[in-house]
């Protein structure tokens, strides 16, 4: 619907006849939520919303989805999150929350009309309002339309365990919903179980409803900075793979994020969860770590370590015995994690928490020569595949995923390769990669082309113009030079920067990333 004045807040009484949405009109409920996506601003524009209500109804976390079926209707979605609400009465259906009349009191005293098709300066209203003064109003879409681990001095270790830090904080506003009687039944949110206590012990596990299985990985979106505020905690970004662990009864399953199995080449993660009672499904990254006890993906991708350099950091839990922790804040996830894991032996280790101001942990990161480091909100849920911005990401170093789609051939197989990422699911080249490579290397990269050559350039921006970027342009010409490849291979590479037009300055390889799907890369910063 379209934006209403705020003299409709606490509006109740009637639209008249001839006028747009006419009929009786309710508030339905009225009081507070709180947005716990972390950037609400980026959260809207992505058309997903992720709030707690405390309302005289309406309580508990909910979720606002914009129906893209119908991108320009402007649809909206009401959809209960975390734990279910006790079903409401008919009578409490029907009941004002500001009033406590019910619709057909309302339509019977008709003490209040809004004349909906004149601007709201000149609407003429006759407000019945409660005594009540609410502070800082703001409303929501109403159905009625209107005219308008870390050391004490925050040094990040790779220890054993980590500890879980239970801190909620955040800005609440006010929202009112109207009910009109205009509404379908279908319309209507119903809802069931039990509302959500916050002061209920976090030990209590959630009702057995599933089993475990497979659940793909949340994102991090990638920042240039890390809030300085307190409604964040910060954990190591491993150089590792990404790895979702399901123990249904006897059966162990190591799940790389787009779901193929990675049993076979890490045995020794599987024994060691075999081995911990009950099911579950954890989430972590799985690390090997190089002389100087640093993540090393280079040896991971190679394969070449004993057993015992693989290591399995967790950072969340996501089912157990049943139970779905998903809805749950990150706290109560990460103390069921730690109940569930207690002290554990390697090669299973907790990823653990940096506790220092954001500065000082990104400073300590960098010293360290580690990746970067990953923030989550407070009291984030997990939403799986999404990156809506309650998880972050930041790099001590400019460097990203990007799809391999061609390739200069030369020594060992290959020159150089041409790698690009998506936009607007096209693939769009930004740069030429020739550094990083040793001879072995080279040629498996090259073994692995052969199901994947092309007659055709998959790079949308090919070719460029001569004197387009700095180096050698791949223009009309160039392009001869060229072999091409269906864009299913994803690299990382390093860089020093990107350039006003889209590109890559002094472009290395770093590794291959075979655990994520070549439509997913995308620009991160």
């Amino acid at each position: 619907v379209e934006d209403h004045p705020l003299d409709y807040e606490r509006f109740e009484g009637t639209i008249p006849a001839g006028n747009y949405g006419a009929g009786t009109v309710m508030v339905w409920d009225y009081g507070e939520y709180e947005d716990i996506t972390g950037n609400p601003a980026a959260a809207f524009h992505a058309g997903k919303l992720h709030i707690v209500m405390q309302g005289k109804k309406l309580k508990g976390e909910w979720i606002l989805v914009k129906d893209k079926r119908e991108p320009e209707s402007n649809k909206w979605l009401l959809i209960k999150a975390g734990e279910s609400m006790r079903p409401i009465s008919p009578k409490l259906d029907d009941n004002s929350a500001v009033s406590r009349r019910s619709m057909a009191a309302i339509a019977k005293a008709n003490d209040a009309q809004w004349h909906s098709n004149r601007p709201a300066a000149s609407a003429e209203t006759t407000k019945r309002l409660t005594k009540e003064r609410t502070r800082s109003s703001t409303p929501s879409r109403s159905p009625q339309p209107s005219p308008a681990g870390s050391s004490s001095q925050g040094v990040p270790q790779l220890a054993p365990s980590g500890r879980a830090d239970f801190s909620t904080t955040g800005s609440s506003q006010r929202a009112r919903i109207a009910k009109a009687s205009s509404f379908s039944h279908s319309e209507k949110v119903r809802m069931r179980g039990s509302s959500q206590n916050e002061s209920t012990p976090l030990r209590r596990l959630p009702p057995k409803t599933a089993q475990p299985k497979f659940i793909e990985p949340m994102n991090c979106k990638a920042v240039t900075s890390l809030p300085d505020d307190e409604d964040w905690t910060f954990e190591i970004k491993f150089d590792g793979y990404r790895c979702i662990a399901v123990k249904d009864r006897n059966e162990t399953t190591l799940f790389s994020r787009n779901k193929n199995t990675l049993n076979p080449r890490f045995p020794n993660v599987v024994a060691a969860l075999s081995a911990i009672g009950g099911d579950f499904v954890l989430d972590g990254e799985i690390v090997a770590l190089d002389e100087q006890g640093r993540p090393s993906f280079q040896l991971l991708q190679s394969n070449v370590t004993r057993s015992l350099d693989v290591f399995f950091y967790v950072f969340d839990l996501l089912h157990r015995d049943g139970g779905d922790f998903q809805p749950r804040a990150i706290e109560q996830r990460r103390e069921a994690l730690h109940h569930l894991l207690g002290s554990p032996a390697d090669p299973i280790r907790l990823s653990p928490l940096l506790e220092a101001p954001a500065g000082q942990v990104l400073e300590a990161v960098r010293k360290l020569g580690l990746e970067g480091v990953v923030g989550k909100r407070d009291r984030s849920v997990y939403e799986p595949g999404e990156r809506s911005g309650a998880w972050i990401k930041h790099r001590t170093s400019r460097e990203q995923e990007f799809v391999i789609g061609g390739y200069k051939p030369g020594t060992h197989g290959f020159d150089s390769l041409l790698v690009g990422v998506f936009k607007d699911k096209r693939l769009h080249f930004v740069a030429r990669a020739k550094n990083g490579f040793v001879p072995r290397l080279r040629e498996e990269i090259f073994a692995s082309f052969t199901d994947l050559r092309s007659e055709t350039c998959s790079f949308v921006n090919l070719p460029e113009k001569k004197g387009a970027r700095r180096g050698v342009a791949v223009t009309a010409e160039k392009m001869k030079e060229y072999r091409w490849l269906k864009p299913k291979l994803v690299c990382r590479v390093s860089f020093v920067e990107w350039t006003d037009a889209g590109n890559l300055r002094h472009a290395t390889f770093v590794a291959m990333q075979d655990d994520k799907t070549a439509t997913e890369v995308v620009r991160e910063t």
